[in-house]
């Protein structure tokens, strides 16, 4: 699994994977990652701008998809790109 760097991989932390993979949740789980954002040091203050939007519906971890690290490494695979209104 590649290390993070465009959203294609994430780290979770071990309670959203517990809860996730939870067979007795019966909540509707979602991803949303926001990746590629640009930030830059201007008069001493960090601005951000940009960004590639993910979004993963009825979210399942499968175990295929995770490398443990000292944390989880998720492998981001069916997204599609979303629109936000009002987003730059």
């Amino acid at each position: 699994m590649p290390w993070p760097g465009h959203g294609d991989v994430i780290a979770i932390e071990d309670g959203e994977h517990k809860h996730n993979q939870d067979p007795e949740c019966m909540h509707q789980h979602v991803l949303f990652v926001v990746s590629d954002v640009k930030c830059t040091m201007i008069n001493s203050e960090w601005q951000c701008s940009g960004g590639v939007r993910r979004f993963l519906p009825n979210w399942q971890i499968a175990s295929s998809d995770l490398a443990e690290q000292p944390g989880w490494l998720y492998g981001v695979l069916q997204t599609k790109l979303v629109e936000i209104a009002g987003a730059p």
